[in-house]
Parts: structure tokens; sequence; C-alpha cells
């Protein structure tokens, strides 16, 4: 894994959320010494939680974007090269490079090549925002003063979620830290809100799913009120050792499309008392 790969992917504005993803996982894959990265087409589809084909077209649009290159090989793994981060005719050099330590060889302004010599390393220095110098932060920026951009709905709607709502609960959880969050990546810390937020509603989901014989069950308006207020008696009682009130929620609705025995509650897994022992049910 390259940390410095992945910070500059995290900052880069691609309007297509998996094509982001595979940019990210990328990144993740990137080997600093070698100067390129080489993962599986079936790795990048569970980094970007898509298809094998869905995989490819986002790496073709990556690289029509300049933000990667593509070394294709018969019969063998692609490897990939990755933009340099920053701006300007010449790549970062020495420690400050993606290629590792290699010293960075500038040929003309807009491409680089390593001082390795192979074609797969050839990082491009253009990228969607027309050559501009990417601008250095400073600091950390608090979660309170972060507002998400078009890109950042988009991702969330990606996910099937209201980002709106996603919104909500970061600004409330926020809210009760005392609006102290501070991060180098609010951007970063909002795709990985939406990622777990994503997964609890699929787990919430298969739970339904299996409490119901695999048919399609789901709570009343009426029974959702009362899971709500079960919940927050959990929040009230539980909150300070880290539970969440949307993972709790999810237990306790997959809970009511049960039999409501011990078992069934112990089979959830989340380590709290049953709210039948609580007396909350």
């Amino acid at each position: 894994m390259s940390i410095k790969a992945v910070s500059w992917a995290l900052e880069q504005d691609v309007s297509d959320p998996i094509a982001k993803l595979v940019l990210i996982g990328l990144a993740d894959r990137y080997n600093d010494e070698r100067g390129i990265a080489w993962p599986a087409i079936k790795w990048l589809a569970i980094a970007g939680s898509c298809s094998d084909r869905t995989v490819t077209r986002k790496l073709s649009k990556l690289e029509e974007l300049g933000l990667i290159s593509i070394n294709r090989r018969f019969n063998d793994t692609s490897t990939y090269g990755i933009s340099a981060m920053g701006g300007g005719d010449t790549a970062l050099s020495g420690g400050d490079s993606l290629s590792g330590g290699d010293t960075a060889l500038s040929l003309g302004g807009d491409t680089a090549l390593t001082s390795g010599g192979d074609s797969s390393c050839l990082i491009n220095n253009k990228n969607n925002n027309n050559n501009k110098p990417i601008k250095e932060k400073s600091g950390k920026q608090k979660l309170s003063e972060w507002e998400p951009t078009q890109f950042d709905k988009e991702y969330a709607e990606s996910l099937e979620l209201d980002w709106q709502e996603i919104l909500t609960d970061m600004r409330l959880w926020d809210e009760k830290g005392g609006n102290k969050a501070a991060y180098a990546s609010c951007k970063a810390f909002w795709q990985t809100w939406c990622r777990k937020e994503g997964k609890s509603s699929q787990r919430r989901l298969n739970r339904q799913q299996s409490a119901s014989g695999g048919k399609s069950k789901v709570l009343s308006e009426g029974q959702k009120v009362f899971a709500d207020n079960v919940t927050q008696k959990y929040i009230k009682a539980f909150g300070s050792q880290g539970f969440a009130y949307k993972m709790v929620l999810v237990d306790v609705e997959a809970f009511m499309l049960t039999k409501q025995t011990d078992d069934d509650w112990m089979a959830l897994g989340n380590g709290l008392p049953s709210p039948r022992d609580k007396g909350w049910m």
C-alpha cells in the first residue's frame, strides 16, 4: 500500500463514483519502489463494488482523464502507472514522488518517466483539472465547516443512500463530540461513512430476509416506530460504549421479524443484552 498514492487519489475530482473507487483501489496496491500497481481485475471489482466489465470500462475512463497509464499485457496482469501528485512541468522527484526513491525524468512538460526505464511506469502530469497545480492544504478541516460537493452527493446516491440523511447523521455525531472532529480529508471521511452505511443497509436487508425465511417481509410503520423507541433506549444506555444508532436499529428490526427468543437475539452477535431482559419489549 502507498499512503502517498492513496492520499493523492482521494483528492482527485472524478465525477464517476465507481471510477473513483477503482482509482483508490489502484492507489492502495501501488508499489512505491517499482512505480507501478498490478492488482487483478477481480480485486478491483471488489474495491469498486462492481463487475469485472465495469472495472475495465472505468480503467479506460481513468486513462482518458490522464489519471493513470495502462501497460496491457497479453495473458498476464496489466500494470498501471499513476499520475504524479502536484502540477507544473515536472513530476515530483526523490522522496516526494510516487515512484518511491527513484528520480523522475521530465520529458517535455506533460509526462515523466521513472529512472527504471519501464514504459509501464509512465506517469502523466495531466489530470482532469487541466494540469492546474493541486493546492497544498495546511492543517486539518473540521467536519462542522465542511460541505459535500456534488460529487460527494452522487457518491452517496450511488450506494442507494440519501445524502441529506447521511449529512444529518454525521453532523449529529460531530455535535455530540463538541464539533471538534477534524481530518486531513473530510471527503475521505464522508466516503468511509457512506460505505459503512451502505453495508449496514445491506446487512439489515439480509437479516430481515433471513428472519422471514427469504420472503420479502417488512415491518409496518407502527413497528418501525416501536423499533426506533427501543433503539433510543439502547443508545441512551450503551451509546457511550461505541454503539451507533443505525447499527443497533438494524438488529432491533431484524429481531422483531423473528420469534423473538433469546437465541434469536444472541444470533445477532452484537454483545448487547436482549431487549426482553431489559423490559423494553
